[in-house]
């Protein structure tokens, strides 16, 4: 029985992804004939986020057995911040320190500024929820940045036309 090395879960749909994810991967789904690549992937939550994710791209997919014979036990990506958003690679590493949640290790390589996320698939939804928030709180802050430029731009334009003003006026007199 197959179902017996899955994790015990309690929501019927997430069995359900694991059976499909289990029978691509015996069928050897790890490079379907057209060249794309871990078709089983597709099927997490976390897969999803990344995909329609205007913010990175990902590297490489690759799904990890247990030790049970042909079951996917973890799913690894490696991601990258698309190059507009390369030089903000520090604030990603710092807000994935906060409040990671079980099932997620996160391995850092600053020397590739790249990101390898292994999740457990057990946890599926819930890496999904956090990597949905680290990509909000991501966007949150630049758009902070942005504006916050703004403002000092506006404010140094302020003072250096108060100061023209003011030492014309006392140039008059």
């Amino acid at each position: 029985m197959l179902s017996s090395y899955l994790a015990p879960v309690e929501d019927r749909s997430v069995i359900k992804n694991q059976l499909r994810v289990t029978h691509l991967i015996r069928r050897g789904a790890q490079e379907t004939p057209s060249g794309e690549k871990n078709v089983a992937a597709e099927y997490f939550e976390v897969y999803k986020v990344f995909k329609s994710s205007a913010l990175f791209s990902l590297v490489n997919v690759e799904l990890l057995p247990s030790r049970q014979l042909f079951v996917a036990d973890k799913l690894r990506l490696q991601l990258q911040l698309v190059q507009d958003y390369a030089k903000h690679f520090a604030l990603l590493n710092g807000l994935f320190g906060f409040g990671k949640t079980q099932g997620v290790l996160i391995d850092i390589q600053k020397e590739t500024r790249s990101v390898v996320a292994t999740i457990s698939i057990r946890n599926d939804q819930e890496a999904a929820t956090y990597f949905n928030n680290v990509i909000h709180l991501f966007e949150r802050e630049l758009a902070f940045k942005k504006s916050l430029r703004v403002v000092v731009e506006a404010e140094r334009q302020l003072k250096e036309e108060f100061r023209r003003l003011y030492s014309a006026q006392f140039s008059q007199s």
